[in-house]
């Protein structure tokens, strides 16, 4: 083989090397972004295998990076890997179902009332002498004061309004760092979409 031809071959094999890091880093970066689409939470912490941030779920702090190399690692060999570090994908499903199952047990399960009658009758009111108008407290009574229904719907819709957007942000950031080629760019829209997440976290906790 000639000098230009092992140069050729040298120049080849670091091409292939750059773009094998960079799929790596996209890959990496598109594991972590669906983490945060899923409610995990990237830590200050780093692997002290791989050096990628450390995240948590459903409190279990785990490496995407190495848990995504020990199931491809695995699966090569045909053994299923269990793990105490849960998968998001699989374990926000039963938690979703285990809330909703709660929730379903609350509205169905009726109150014991024991002897109290189920309809409570109201006295009836004295005849009025007639020509006597009706008492305008009485009306008074039954007109809501205003301003106090729309206060607490207002609260609820602007909550509502925050979380949508909050949302919205983290979806954004999630899909601008893994369409980053810089991977420290990338980092940067994690970080920025984690912190969206917390604070999503801390209004649905309301």
């Amino acid at each position: 083989m000639s000098s230009d031809e092992f140069d050729k071959e040298a120049e080849r094999e670091k091409l292939r090397e750059k773009y094998a890091d960079e799929r790596a880093d996209r890959e990496s970066t598109q594991r972590m972004s669906d983490l945060l689409l899923q409610g995990a939470t990237m830590t200050n912490s780093h692997c002290d295998r791989c050096g990628d941030p450390v995240f948590r779920y459903e409190g279990q702090a785990f490496c995407p990076s190495c848990q995504a190399a020990e199931e491809e690692s695995a699966g090569g060999n045909g053994q299923p890997d269990r793990r105490e570090s849960p998968d998001p994908a699989e374990t926000a499903p039963e938690s979703e179902a285990a809330a909703q199952a709660v929730a379903d047990e609350d509205r169905t399960d009726p109150v014991d009332t024991g002897s109290q009658p189920s309809e409570v009758r109201e006295p009836e009111p004295e005849p009025e002498p007639e020509g006597q108008p009706e008492p305008a407290r009485a009306v008074e009574s039954h007109e809501p004061a205003p301003g106090t229904d729309s206060e607490p719907s207002a609260a609820t819709g602007d909550l509502s309004g925050a979380r949508d957007e909050l949302g919205r942000t983290i979806a954004t950031l999630s899909r601008r760092a893994a369409d980053s080629e810089d991977p420290r760019r990338a980092r940067e829209f994690l970080e920025a979409a984690t912190e969206a997440a917390e604070t999503l976290s801390t209004l649905n906790g309301r």
